[in-house]
This record gives C-alpha cells, structure tokens and sequence, in this order.
C-alpha cells in the first residue's frame, strides 16, 4: 500500500472478504473490491486454511506442521487474490493475511473490526446442491457487522461488471425491517439502480381476521406497506414496491432473479430472541439467484416536517417530527438492541445552542435555556432522542441548516420560492447565525460515522457560519431575486411569533472541529456560497 493510500484510508474500517479460490469466492473478492471503492474504504482479503486434527470435538489439536507445497499453495491463493483486487479497484488500499485456522471462527474474529464482511454461497469444500456453505450461514446469522453473500451469476461469471438489477429489500412493518430498508437505499445509491421493496401476505383459505372482508384486508395491508416507506423515500432514488400474496422467503427468492442484490434482516414481526437469523432470512440465503445483504446498523434520520411551516404553530407543525424523534427514536434503538446492531447514529441539530453565550457553539455547550413557548416541544424532543441516542451507546450527527436537493432550499424548495417572490425580510438586525450543511456532506458524515467507533454528537455544519443579513442577499442575487427589505423585529413579531423572530436574529452558529477530527471529515461545500451557486447553477433555476 503506498502512503497516500494509507493516509486516505487511516483510522478507516476495512470491507473484509474471505477467499479459497473457488469461483464462489472470486465473485465475493470482485464484489468486496467494489464495496470498498464505493465506501472508500480498506479491503482486507483472508485466506484461512483449517490444517487437519486430531482429537475429539472438544480437544483438538493439529497434526503437524503444515508442508511447505501446502503453505506455497495457499500463500498463492492468497496472492492471486491480492493482485486481483488491486486490479479490479486500484484505487484502494488492499492488505492480505493467511490465517492456520478454520474459516468461520477466523471471519467471525476478524468481523470485529469490519465495516463488512463479504463471502461467497459456497467455498471449494462444499456440498453439491448446498447453495450456501456453513461458513456463509454461520456468517450471516452472527457476524456483528453487515454480512453480504455473493453467488456466481447463471452465465458462469464470477461478478458482473456493472450493476443492471435493482436491489431487493423485503419489508414487514417491523421497526428491524427499516433498518434493511435503509440498508438498501445506501447500496442503491452507491451502485445507481433501483429499489424494489417487497411486502408479501400468506395466502390463506381463512383469513385470521375474524370474518373481515378481503377489500378491508387488502386496504390493512395496504396502509402497513405504506407506513412501513413513507419516511424512508429518498428523492433521486427509484422505488417500486410490490404487494404479493406469497411465503415472504418465496417471494424473496422470485423478485432474486435478475436482481443485483436481497437484503434481509436477522428476523422481522416473527423473531424470536436468540434467533439470529430468522427462517425467511436463510430460506432466502439458501435459494436467491443473487447476492444476499443483512446489513447490521441503524441509522435514524426520520422526520415530517411540512414543505411550509408556520413559526406560529410549530406545535402543530412539528407533532408527527416530535414524536418520530421520541417514540420513533425508542422503536429504533430497541429494534437495533434485539437485532444485534452494533451502531446507532440518529440526526439532531446544531442549531438549538444557548444563543446568550459567545462566539460558535461547540458539542459541550449546553441547548437553548428558555426558548420561545412554540419550540420548546422541539427542543424536548430533540434533547429526548439525544438521551436515548447516548443510552445505546450511539452517536448524535447535529446537522446544520439542511440544503440541497430535496430541502426547502433546493431550486423548487418552499423558502427559494419566497425568497424569489421577495417575502423573505431581514427581520431587526439580521443578527441570526446560520450554519449550512450540505446534503451531500451530511451523507458524508453518516458514511464516516458508521467507519468510526465514535459516540457522543458532533457538530456536521459547514466551514462559514453566516449572519442572516450577509447569507440571505448572497441568495436573492444568485436568484435574481428582489433585494430583501427589512423589518422591525416588534412588527414580524406580530406576523411569525416569537419564534420567528427569534430563528432570523437570535440562533447562534456551530463549530465542527471535533467532526473533522474523529471522523476525518470535511465539507465537499466548505462555505454556503460555493454550495447555493453549485445547487443553483446545476438546475439551471434562477430565471
């Protein structure tokens, strides 16, 4: 690995795939390459060679040293498999490690310190027929971190090139079943294709609803699906969903076929505690003609927030974000603690400091003493998730003033179309202080944060904190937009509350130097300015 290399990738968990130089396990190489140029990440490749022994179960011991020809084979695969990878992504840092062990419990050790662990169905030991090997099943039901099993495509290739399928998430309304989901959407957008999430109901004779007709059933089922979806759309991203009556494992393994990738979770409204891997999960494994993800971190960002919100009623505005960010946030985590997740990252704000205190606000600083009456079920909520966050050993992300696509600061957003139409004012004496973040940086920051070990919250804004009456002129120029006039502070009061007033004069910016330290993160927009004329530039917007 050459230095720059090591540099970029320092302080980074690796994407960890085992090899024996089956054709299974050249696909699980060329896909785990792929993973760790996509996440821009290390790719640690393991060749574990279990040398023969004697004794019983319970006491074995090897029968010697292993033979040289042994050994130059083994190192051979191992190399072989080295310079594949380099080829395949020579962008990334590959290290290679031989191990005199038995192949799971090596995995399994090595998982530890994994972002991922790739594996192919079925290594050169196993069983005709089997379409997944123990090594893989064991894998999957009990690595700590997300597990994806890859079997050679029907053509007899080891791995496509490039991705043509759509990837496959079964949904069950389970709080386990976001985590999937959301599981998927990251793959989807690092591989650009898209999701299909498949809802499947038994078929039965009887329907266990006590006589409720197949109209109301079907209009259940239908409301399940779609709650199960509604907080989890990304813009950008295609989603089509399916509702089958079907086994959902059969339904699983038909929507395989010419899919790029299945995702399932450990088990769904079904589990069992102490079942690691749920029957659906390993009919699923058995069977897919495709790879197969159990992804094992949950990342909460949900909200519901209204394109428009009056500062007057936040209240109102913010009862179904309120409750997301408190209830939800117990969901979630309580979800993540039964499916053996081991991270927990949710999204707070960095924006609900002390305003009364100096200079930018860092991670220690205490939230807004007494704020006005209509945030301050906000600030309750947020302080609520913060303290669950921190119970399960999580970390906050405190996102600045969320722009770019899909914000109400993208080109169609609801504030650019009053900033457009002149509405926007510079309330007293714009003394308000924004940090932005960027959508992008803010998926930059969760990617590094589910890298890192890090827990606590952090600070994810930009490099430019900005007063209201410096950012918001910039803005209307870049919209060609009528300069904003301004406005006593007294008489917006009466138009958009205390709150409103306070929100354009009164919040206080945030520092992230500690983001930039532990995560090793930084800006691809550095400054607000860079990113609106970028934002703006690119949809071809301003009039």
């Amino acid at each position: 690995m050459t230095k720059a290399i090591a540099v970029r990738y320092r302080g980074r968990r690796p994407v960890l795939v085992g090899v024996d130089g089956s054709v299974s396990a050249q696909g699980a190489l060329s896909w785990a390459a792929a993973e760790a140029s996509y996440r821009h990440c290390p790719l640690h490749i393991v060749h574990a060679v279990n040398w023969p022994t004697i004794g019983n179960p319970l006491d074995r011991s090897v029968v010697g040293p292993m033979t040289d020809g042994l050994r130059a084979a083994a190192e051979w695969v191992l190399g072989d498999a080295e310079n594949h990878a380099r080829r395949a992504a020579p962008g990334i840092g590959v290290t290679a490690e031989l191990f005199i062990a038995g192949t799971a419990p090596t995995l399994l050790s090595q998982a530890q310190h994994a972002e991922l662990v790739v594996v192919g169905s079925r290594g050169i030991g196993g069983f005709r027929g089997l379409l997944v090997g123990s090594v893989s099943a064991t894998l999957a039901a009990h690595a700590p971190c997300p597990v994806i099993v890859v079997r050679p495509h029907r053509e007899g290739a080891a791995f496509r090139a490039s991705p043509r399928g759509r990837i496959v998430v079964g949904v069950d309304g389970s709080e386990v079943s976001t985590a999937a989901i959301r599981f998927a959407f990251q793959e989807t957008a690092r591989r650009h294709v898209g999701v299909i999430a498949v809802h499947a109901a038994m078929p039965r004779r009887r329907h266990p609803s006590h006589g409720m007709s197949a109209a109301v059933v079907a209009q259940l089922e239908q409301q399940l699906f779609g709650e199960s979806l509604d907080h989890l759309r990304i813009r950008g991203i295609g989603l089509q969903t399916k509702l089958v009556r079907s086994h959902p494992a059969q339904a699983l393994i038909d929507e395989s076929a010419g899919a790029e990738l299945v995702v399932v979770r450990s088990h769904g409204r079904g589990g069992f505690a102490g079942m690691l891997l749920g029957s659906v999960s390993q009919a699923v494994l058995q069977h897919a003609s495709c790879p197969v993800a159990a992804p094992d971190a949950v990342v909460h960002l949900l909200t519901r927030i209204p394109a428009r919100i009056d500062p007057k009623r936040m209240s109102r505005d913010f009862a179904q974000t309120n409750r997301l960010r408190t209830q939800g946030t117990l969901n979630l985590v309580d979800a993540a603690h039964q499916a053996g997740a081991k991270r927990v990252i949710t999204q707070g704000l960095a924006y609900v400091y002390e305003p009364k205190r100096p200079g930018l606000a860092t991670e220690d600083e205490p939230f807004w003493h007494h704020p006005p009456k209509e945030f301050r079920p906000v600030l309750d909520a947020l302080r609520e998730l913060e303290e669950l966050t921190e119970e399960a050993g999580g970390l906050v992300l405190r996102l600045g003033h969320l722009y770019g696509p899909g914000t109400i600061y993208a080109p169609d957003g609801a504030f650019i179309g009053l900033v457009r139409a002149g509405k926007v004012p510079i309330i007293g004496p714009g003394t308000g202080t924004f940090s932005f973040t960027h959508t992008d940086d803010a998926a930059g920051a969760i990617a590094a944060a589910l890298d890192s070990t890090v827990s606590g919250a952090l600070n994810v804004v930009d490099d430019e904190p900005a007063h209201v009456r410096e950012w918001l002129p910039v803005l209307a120029r870049l919209l060609n937009a009528p300069q904003p006039i301004r406005v006593p502070a007294a008489l917006a009061r009466l138009a958009i509350g205390s709150w409103g007033v306070a929100f354009m004069t009164r919040l206080r910016g945030a520092d992230n130097t500690n983001a930039r330290c532990v995560l090793d993160w930084r800006p691809n927009y550095p400054s607000w300015r860079q990113g609106f004329a970028a934002e703006l530039s690119r949809e071809g917007s301003a009039p």
